[in-house]
């Protein structure tokens, strides 16, 4: 029996979802593999993340990661937003970090 047009056409969707989850994952290990190599050489600690398109280009730090300004953790954790107050963004120094009821971790 022959297939109609519209079941053609869902037989070809469902192939290319396959196709496409198919080719994120093969990207993504080979991406994570990379990034296993650089953490390896202990420089310094890279994350996978994912950007959404749009936005203001505020740096933000993967959560549970170090703030990209800082390059430290603080507990409450915080992200480059923090540092929207500051003439030039830089490490907040202990006496901001009191101020702001945050500690370094």
């Amino acid at each position: 029996m022959t297939k109609t047009v519209l079941e053609q056409i869902a037989d070809l969707d469902a192939q290319r979802e396959k196709l496409i989850s198919e080719g994120l994952k093969s990207a993504k290990e080979q991406v994570e593999s990379a990034l296993a190599e650089l953490n390896a050489l202990g420089l310094t600690q890279y994350v996978l993340t994912l950007k959404v398109s749009g936005g203001t280009g505020v740096k933000r730090a993967p959560i549970g990661g170090p703030c990209p300004v800082c390059l430290y953790l603080t507990d409450p954790p915080h992200d480059g937003r923090k540092h929207r107050s500051q003439e030039t963004n830089a490490p907040f120094t202990d006496a901001e970090l009191g101020m702001m009821h945050m500690t370094k971790v």
